[in-house]
């Protein structure tokens, strides 16, 4: 993707802006006291739904710096892929625990960074003219 700017884009950065604090925050608030975030789940399952959440971000993150690096490739749809891979699996986790709320929010979180992502991906590629075999040589100034 380009530097320039696509139209529309700032609501999606004010909604994934939101989306990225609002994950931020339930984080810094489940390891100061889990019981906040996981009502009526016990010590052992508060650890192993800890340490799902952490296999869900550090597998889609390292995929991504690997890729990254690999291709070189900046913007940011790459990091709103893994920013919603890990809300899909916060999503999963919940559904495994039958917590209610990590079911939806992280399912609301998913389709906030995984249809801007798409969004960008679409609109990006309309406004990038492809390049066409020989097209480029009609342009060339003939001295």
């Amino acid at each position: 993707m380009t530097a320039r700017v696509i139209r529309g884009w700032w609501p999606l950065v004010v909604a994934n802006g939101l989306a990225a604090l609002v994950a931020s925050g339930f984080g810094v608030v489940g390891v100061l006291d889990p019981a906040t975030v996981l009502p009526g789940i016990n010590g052992g399952d508060a650890v192993a739904i800890f340490a799902g959440l952490y296999a869900v971000r550090a597998l889609p993150i390292g995929v991504a710096v690997v890729v990254l690096l690999w291709r070189r490739s900046p913007g940011p749809v790459p990091m709103l892929l893994v920013a919603g891979a890990a809300q899909v699996g916060d999503s999963v986790i919940g559904i495994a625990y039958a917590v209610p709320g990590m079911m939806v929010g992280g399912a609301v979180l998913a389709a906030i960074h995984l249809v801007s992502a798409g969004w960008l991906l679409r609109h990006s590629a309309a406004r990038s003219p492809r390049p066409v075999a020989g097209v480029s040589d009609l342009a060339s100034p003939v001295g």
